[in-house]
């Protein structure tokens, strides 16, 4: 059987797949979790969590820890403009509303939530930094999928520094 010789390369078992605009693009995430829960037992893994749209939240970009690949499928926002980048953001599913603005204020004051409209109302972004700030990755070999546009942009190829061990792949456009 050709599912005997693969190996895993990560130590945590478990695989995320966070897809803040699911509705828009279920297609193709249905595609990628149709591979993930055929294909993953066969290196003795599983896809235990899957958030869509609203699940999304900002605080579940706080739960990373613990699994061995993070697959988060989304938009990203270039900063200050797409032909200088200097930082990129990701696009959560959670509408900005007071209780978590209040939980995150001193991440919003200091840019690492930013919120913009987004095609209807406004939606909460993460950056690279908050994600390392509020996850402790430093016994986990991870292989991070950041499937969002720009996602090897700004500092995002810099969370592997985090990481016990690992690899991080990403886009450098959108």
């Amino acid at each position: 059987d050709e599912g005997d010789n693969l190996k895993s390369l990560v130590n945590e078992r478990k695989m995320i797949l966070i897809n803040p605009h699911y509705s828009d693009r279920s297609y193709y995430t249905d595609q990628l979790y149709s591979f993930a829960r055929t294909n993953l037992g066969k290196v003795g893994m599983e896809l235990s969590t899957f958030y869509k749209d609203q699940e999304a939240t900002v605080d579940r970009f706080t739960e990373l820890s613990g699994y061995g690949i993070i697959q988060i499928y989304s938009h990203g926002w270039a900063w200050p403009k797409q032909e200088n980048i200097t930082d990129v953001y990701l696009l959560t599913g959670e509408t900005a509303n007071e209780a978590t603005s209040k939980k995150y204020w001193d991440e919003l004051k200091k840019g690492n939530i930013p919120v913009m409209k987004v095609a209807g109302p406004n939606k909460y972004l993460v950056s690279e930094k908050f994600i390392a700030d509020h996850n402790d990755f430093s016994n986990d070999t991870i292989l991070f999928f950041g499937g969002f546009c720009y996602s090897f942009l700004g500092d995002w190829p810099d969370i592997i520094d985090e990481f016990a061990d690992g690899a991080y792949v990403g886009y450098d456009w959108s």
